[in-house]
């Protein structure tokens, strides 16, 4: 049995083997002696060197088929093998999986004298919107990665951010509660003096009794061209529904604590929120 062949190898130190790879058409070097209790970290660590790679790759390492898992010394136990022959241990290489760190950045964006809290990037691609806690919400050109506008008026940190789905307007939603709708179509049509000043507020609303957490658009095939609609999500335990260009449309209640995500459904049926416990 196993415990007996383990046992008749006591008197062996070391073996003389042969590195190769599974169809014998790539050697590692000539045969070398190896210690007979030698593990496969070790002879991990010794085909690398053999190989000279500078990246160390794993790999496992087999006798007659059989995968060396503890020692050399119990597989040819296991397996019978002589070890007045040369063995021929089979190397196979493993999936390698890795992650590399990101070491180098694109750009940094210098505008906020505050901590940034959300951002959202256009549906087109192209720009980019950020809310700190400056109070302010700023537009970036990502094709030439400068400021291109801002929008103020309020009066507390920003929370959250979402375009409408045809990129016309940019709502934020503040720590005071507060609801703003930014028409964000016109920035683009504005003179090259008009475009330093700030983008025209459409629409505000003093919307919850704490602060906004999330906000959701009507899908815009959905929508009315004329009558846009967006919801708003707060820690006040509540949901509403507005009308941009008027008016609150309906209110969800029914939450026992803070609504801490919205989410507006495709079907016009469905809309869900998320209760933060």
């Amino acid at each position: 049995d196993r415990s007996r062949a383990i046992d008749a190898l006591e008197g062996v130190g070391t073996v003389v083997a042969q590195l190769r790879t599974p169809d014998g058409d790539i050697v590692a070097g000539p045969p070398v002696e190896l210690p007979l209790d030698i593990t496969p970290s070790q002879l991990n660590l010794l085909l690398n060197e053999l190989l000279g790679q500078k990246d160390k790759l794993p790999y496992s390492f087999h006798l007659n088929q059989a995968e060396i898992i503890e020692s050399l010394k119990s597989t040819v136990a296991e397996q019978g093998a002589s070890v007045e022959e040369t063995l021929s241990i089979v190397y196979v290489p493993q999936a390698v999986f890795r992650v590399r760190a990101v070491t180098r950045c694109t750009s940094t964006l210098a505008g906020h004298s505050d901590a940034i809290v959300c951002v959202g990037f256009s549906p087109d691609g192209r720009q980019l919107a950020t809310g700190a806690g400056d109070k302010m919400v700023r537009l970036w050109d990502l094709s030439t990665e400068t400021p291109k506008a801002s929008c103020e008026g309020h009066k507390q940190w920003i929370m959250c951010l979402s375009w409408s789905p045809d990129g016309e307007y940019l709502a934020s939603g503040s720590r005071d509660g507060e609801l703003r709708v930014w028409s964000v179509h016109e920035q683009g049509n504005q003179t090259k003096k008009q475009k330093k000043e700030p983008i025209k507020c459409r629409s505000v609303f003093k919307a919850h009794k704490k602060w906004i957490t999330g906000l959701a658009w009507e899908p815009l095939h959905l929508s009315s061209e004329t009558k846009w609609r967006i919801c708003s999500a707060s820690k006040d335990d509540k949901a509403k529904v507005w009308e941009v260009s008027s008016k609150l449309a309906v209110t969800l209640n029914g939450h026992k604590a803070g609504v801490s995500a919205v989410r507006w459904g495709g079907t016009g049926l469905i809309m869900l929120s998320l209760i933060h416990i």
